[in-house]
Parts: structure tokens; C-alpha cells; sequence
């Protein structure tokens, strides 16, 4: 394996284990819009995504940019309201991994399909700015092909200053892994979160982990 210098890390499903609400929100979001909800099958075509992506996918391609727009904030606030309400956290040893990859001189960094205006949300209920710089949260980008292409990854790799066969990456969904897998990174990471759309990764990433406690990582940085 490469020298490793930094981790790069999904946010939603990885660390912030929201899978049941996003699916719960998407659906609601396409009943809403198109008269009935989003089958599992389609939510998981969709996981990984931008909403913009995902508002096309319930809209169809011929959809005008008001109705994009008011598609993408029915489904964040329906979204954010289940959150507040359930009272999510971050992952299960997120923070404790975080301190002890900072303690080892690695530089950390975030790589999401979510929009800015949830980025923006997370970043002070989760304390995000503690552990990352800003300029090493990437989300909200429309000006990047999204998962499963690398592009995201290889942006993030770039403001960390560290070439992508340096980093290695934590996903969890197929488009996530795909996305990882061809950006050349030194080693990609499953992570089976509640709800998560990826069982079998023997293809797509180098191993896998229950949380942010499992054993596996103790071979990293551990």
C-alpha cells in the first residue's frame, strides 16, 4: 500500500448514519411530487447522489429549474425534521477515530453529495470544524461530475495537497465505492451502516467495517 497521508470520509451513511431517514424523506419527497413514493430499488439507484440528480430521477429530465428547486428543499427540510426528531449522531467511535488519525499527523477531510445548505447544518451540530479545515469539507458541488464518477475525490485529494494514491477513502454506498475504486486512492473502505445499500464489497472495496470502533482498523493508524 502507498504511504498513506490523509482519510477522506462520505458523510451521509458513513459517518452520519441517516440512511432510514433520507430513504424515508426521498420517498415522501416523490409521493409528494409524483403521486407515489420511491421503491427500495430506486432509492438505492439514487443513494449517493446529488439531490439535483435524484429530483430529475422523481421529476423526469424535462423538469424546469423552479420545480427542481422546490423538490430539492421539500425533501431537505422533510429531511432535517426527522433528524432533529430522532435525535442522530455522528457514527459510533467517529470523533474518537478522528483524534486518534490527527494524533498521527493525518490530514482529514470530507467528500459529500450532500447539498451545502445540510453541509452547513452538520458542520456546527456536529463540530465538524474541530476535526476538519473548511477548505477540506467538499459538498454541494454542481460543478463536478457526481458518484460514481472519482471526481469528487480527486477535487478533495487536491485541497488537501496530497495526491489521491496517498489517501485512503470510507464510503458506504455503491455509487460512493465505485467512485472511490476508480479514483486510484491507496485503499477503500466499506463501512455497513444501518440501512446501508452495500453488502457484498468484495469488489468495489478492500475490506469492511461495522463502525468506527471495529478491529480491522486497528491495522490503520490504530
Amino acid at each position: 500500500m502507498k504511504s498513506v497521508k490523509a482519510v477522506i470520509f462520505d458523510f451521509n451513511g458513513t459517518l452520519f448514519w441517516d440512511n432510514a431517514e433520507n430513504e424515508e424523506a426521498w420517498s415522501q419527497t416523490a409521493k409528494h411530487f409524483r403521486g407515489f413514493g420511491l421503491t427500495k430499488e430506486e432509492f438505492h439507484l439514487n443513494n449517493g447522489k446529488s439531490d439535483r440528480e435524484a429530483c430529475l430521477f422523481i421529476l423526469g429530465k424535462e423538469a424546469k429549474e423552479e420545480a427542481l428547486l422546490q423538490c430539492e428543499v421539500y425533501k431537505e427540510e422533510y429531511y432535517k425534521k426527522l433528524c432533529l426528531e430522532r435525535k442522530l449522531t455522528l457514527a459510533k467511535g467517529a470523533y474518537e477515530y478522528f483524534n486518534k488519525l490527527l494524533d498521527c499527523n493525518l490530514k482529514l477531510a470530507i467528500a459529500s453529495s450532500a447539498p451545502k445548505i445540510n453541509m452547513d447544518w452538520y458542520i456546527p451540530h456536529f463540530h465538524l470544524f474541530d476535526y476538519f479545515k473548511s477548505e477540506n469539507i467538499i459538498a454541494g458541488r454542481t460543478d463536478i461530475k457526481g458518484k460514481p464518477e472519482p471526481d469528487i475525490f480527486l477535487l478533495t485529494a487536491k485541497t488537501l495537497g496530497v495526491d489521491i494514491e496517498n489517501c485512503i477513502i470510507f464510503e458506504d454506498s455503491v455509487a460512493g465505492l465505485k467512485a472511490a475504486r476508480s479514483s486510484g486512492c491507496a485503499k477503500v473502505i466499506a463501512i455497513n451502516s444501518t440501512g446501508a445499500d452495500v453488502k457484498n464489497t468484495s469488489l468495489l472495496a478492500d475490506f469492511s467495517i461495522s463502525d468506527f470502533t471495529d478491529s480491522k482498523l486497528k491495522e490503520y493508524f490504530l
